[in-house]
């Protein structure tokens, strides 16, 4: 199953919160950036 989320993930299906995994993501590398 993780491999089947991760499939969609990437592609930022909008029906799951793929978009938002990555972009939790991203703002926490921003964040220890800072």
């Amino acid at each position: 199953p993780s491999v089947d989320w991760f499939d969609w993930e990437g592609k930022g299906h909008p029906l799951s919160n793929a978009p938002e995994p990555k972009r939790r993501f991203i703002p926490s590398k921003s964040e220890h950036k800072k």
